[in-house]
Formats: C-alpha cells, sequence, structure tokens
C-alpha cells in the first residue's frame, strides 16, 4: 500500500512540474520500450518454464513408452526363456535319472561280472571239492543271462534315450542362447535409441542455450543502446530547453513590441475613426440639411418633379403613395421627390406627364404636411 502511495505522489509531482512532465513525455517512447522489452522477456521466461515442464512431461512419457516397448518387445522373449529354462531343467532332471538308471545298470554288470570271473578262476576250480561249494544248475544260468539280456537292452534304450535328451539339452541350451542374446540386441538396441535420443535432446539443448544466450546478448546490447540513447536524449533536451528558454525570451520580447506596436496602430486607428466618424457625421448633416431643403421645396412646388430617374428599392414594410397599399417585403423611392411607391404605381408615375398630381396625391401631402 505504501509503494503504491510513493508511486502515486511521484506521479503527481511529475504532473504538476511542467519540466518534469516534458521531460518524462520526451522520455516515455524509450520507457515504453524498455517495459514492453521487460514484458517480453518476462513472457518468453514463463514460455520457456513451460516449455520445460512440458519437455520434462514429454520426455517421462516418452521414456514411460519406450519402456512399455521394450517390455512389450521383452515379454515373449522372456516368455520363451522362461519356457527353455524349463525345458532346459526337465531335461536335465531326465538325463540325471537316466544317468542313474545307466549306472546302477552298469554297477549291476560289473557286479555279475566279479561274481561270473570269481567262478571261473582257478581258485574256485581247487577250492570247491574243498569248501564244498554247489554247482551252479542249468535254470540258474538261463535265468541270469536272461537277467543280463535285460540289463543290457534296458541299458542300450536308456543309453539311446540319454543320448536323445542331451541332444534336445543342446537344442534347449542353444535356444536360450539365442533368446538371451535376442533380449540383449534389444536391450542395446534401446540403449542405443536412448543414447541417440539423450544426445539429440543434449544437442537441441546446447542449441536453444546458444539462441537463449544470443538473445540475451542482443538484450544487453539493446538496453545500452538504450541507455546511449537516453543519454543522447537528455543532452538533447537540455539543449532544446536552453533555446526553447532564449526563444520564449524573444517571443516575449518580440510579443511585447507587438503589443506596442498594436496599442500604438489602434490608438491611430480610434483617431482615424473618429475623425471619420466626424466627417461621416458632418456629410450626414450636410444631407439631411440638403433633403430637408429639398423637401421643402417640393412641398411647395410638388409637380415639379418628373420621376425619370433610377428608382432604387428600399426593404422592409411601406405605404405606396398613391395606391395607398402596404408593402411588405420591399417598395421603390423617387430620388427626386423621396416618395414611395409600389412598382405599378412606380411605372404609372413615369410614364405620366408631370408625375402625380395633386389631387391623386392629397393624402401624401397631407401626410408630408
Amino acid at each position: 500500500m505504501t509503494e503504491n502511495f510513493c508511486k502515486l505522489s511521484r506521479a503527481y509531482e511529475t504532473l504538476c512540474d511542467t519540466q518534469a512532465r516534458r521531460t518524462y513525455d520526451a522520455q516515455w517512447v524509450h520507457i515504453r520500450h524498455y517495459q514492453s522489452t521487460q514484458r517480453e522477456e518476462e513472457r518468453r521466461q514463463a514460455e520457456k518454464a513451460a516449455a520445460e515442464r512440458k519437455k520434462a512431461a514429454e520426455e517421462f512419457l516418452n521414456h514411460q513408452a519406450q519402456q512399455r516397448k521394450l517390455q512389450e518387445r521383452l515379454q515373449p522373449l522372456e516368455k520363451l526363456r522362461s519356457q527353455h529354462e524349463g525345458s532346459i531343467f526337465e531335461t536335465n532332471r531326465v538325463i540325471r535319472r537316466l544317468a542313474a538308471e545307466l549306472k546302477r545298470i552298469q554297477d549291476l554288470d560289473e557286479e555279475e561280472l566279479r561274481k561270473q570271473n570269481e567262478r571261473n578262476s582257478w581258485w574256485t576250480y581247487f577250492t570247491s571239492p574243498v569248501y564244498g561249494k554247489a554247482q551252479e544248475s542249468e535254470g540258474e544260468k538261463q535265468k541270469r543271462e536272461i537277467e543280463r539280456l535285460q540289463r543290457l537292452a534296458t541299458k542300450s534304450i536308456k543309453g539311446f534315450e540319454l543320448q536323445q535328451m542331451e541332444a534336445k539339452l543342446k537344442i534347449f541350451e542353444n535356444a536360450l542362447k539365442d533368446t538371451a542374446q535376442k533380449i540383449v540386441a534389444e536391450r542395446t538396441k534401446h540403449e542405443t535409441e536412448r543414447q541417440a535420443q539423450r544426445a539429440k535432446e543434449e544437442q537441441a539443448r546446447k542449441e536453444a542455450d546458444a539462441t537463449r544466450r544470443a538473445y540475451e546478448q542482443m538484450l544487453r546490447d539493446r538496453l545500452a543502446k538504450l541507455a546511449v540513447e537516453q543519454a543522447r536524449l537528455r543532452r538533447e533536451q537540455a539543449r532544446e530547453e536552453e533555446l526553447r528558454a532564449a526563444k520564449e525570451a524573444r517571443e516575449a520580447e518580440e510579443a511585447r513590441e507587438r503589443a506596442r506596436v498594436a496599442r500604438e496602430a489602434e490608438l491611430t486607428q480610434r483617431r482615424e475613426r473618429a475623425r471619420a466618424s466626424r466627417e461621416e457625421a458632418t456629410r450626414e448633416a450636410q444631407v439631411r440639411a440638403a433633403r430637408r431643403t429639398k423637401e421643402a421645396r417640393m412641398r411647395t412646388q410638388p409637380g415639379t418633379c418628373q420621376h425619370k430617374a433610377f428608382w432604387p428599392k428600399i426593404d422592409g414594410r411601406h405605404v405606396c403613395s398613391k395606391c395607398h397599399k402596404k408593402q411588405n417585403l420591399f417598395a421603390f423611392q423617387c430620388p427626386g421627390c423621396n416618395i414611395i411607391a409600389c412598382a405599378p404605381c412606380r411605372q404609372d408615375a413615369r410614364n405620366e406627364k408631370g408625375g402625380f398630381t395633386r389631387n391623386k396625391d392629397r393624402q401624401y401631402w397631407e401626410d408630408l404636411g
């Protein structure tokens, strides 16, 4: 509130002071330009802040969209990798089971071979009568042979299954490796695109900074020019004030001289008008005297005027001396005897010999008497 009141006080002081007001009017163009420049700068700063916020929001949304796209591209690969890992785990479990079964069959074969070697050794041959060991029957031999053949078939089948599982495991491992490579390639591609986008944004930011610095330098140069122009304007204004003061002094002196000359001319004109008025009054008095003399002569000799001269028109309301009719607009007056008549009576008077007769104009002479 106090600041606004101070502004109002300064404005009122400027308006009251003629010199300060003239100075302010001279500087108003530059002040308005400076204010418009400040408003333009504030508007640009606000627009820049809004653009930066919008750009940050757009970058965030773009990053989110890129992440979603990356997840959408990686989701099938991740799912495929999970399937391959599950297949590898299941295949390894089957391989371990087959290997355990083959090892068990291999142990049984080795045990059977050891027993066979014991039975066919010389020590057994020589000690069998001593210890009384029973000889193996044909049924047992056949049974042992059948078990051996079964183990051999089982071993062959399990070995084939194991080879198949190992080949399948290699296929799954290769597929998993390819899937992992595809995932790495997708992530690398995404990272490369992101780095390229960041480089592009950094380049755009550098260009924007360069543009902003150039604009700020332009504003500084403009403000410097404005300060120089204001200083020049103040100097010119001071010179103009000096010239104006000198001109006002000369004009005041010239005005006083003109007033003196005007007073003298007015006095001369007054004297001339007074002299002309006196002369006009003298002439009018002489004319009135001559007219009275002429009218007196016409009263004594009314029939002497022939009414042949030019009758001037007189405006206003008049009464015709012949027909005694009222003329509302104008009438005519004889310059010789000063009688007033309407247009028809004037023509009759000019055509009649000797003018108006005494009998016809009795009323006129009575009016004049």
